[in-house]
């Protein structure tokens, strides 16, 4: 009994201790210099993958993160990748990594963390 106390105990402040993700916001998180600064820092800093050059592949990879209070982003996750370019996908989260801190998203006028999504485009064009 005294086992199963401690473990529901420990479950509690596991919850307690995890940041709360908006999804809808007053003000949504921002990369410095909005969505045109973004997208240039994605094509200044992209190393297009030798072997989808080689073959000519090109697409999008969708790829999820958290922006946090402070404006850190974290937690990357692909979740639609470039068809048949695990590079390309290595590539988006290796350049989102990479990022500056962000404006985080406000609620109420106080800072939130929230869920972003971002598409970066391959293009051999």
């Amino acid at each position: 009994m005294k086992f199963l106390f401690i473990l529901s105990l420990f479950f509690s402040v596991n919850g307690f201790a995890q940041a709360e993700l908006f999804v809808d916001p007053e003000e949504p998180a921002e990369f410095p210099g909005g969505f045109v600064a973004l997208n240039r820092f994605i094509a200044d800093n992209m190393v297009y993958p030798q072997t989808a050059m080689e073959l000519g592949i090109s697409g999008k990879c969708y790829v999820k993160f958290d922006v946090d209070t402070i404006g850190v982003c974290s937690n990357f996750k692909v979740v639609k990748g470039v068809p048949d370019c695990p590079e390309c996908d290595l590539e988006a989260v290796r350049l989102l990594k990479m990022m500056p801190k962000w404006k985080p998203g406000l609620l109420e006028g106080k800072p939130i963390s929230m869920p972003y999504r971002v598409v970066v485009r391959f293009n051999l064009n």
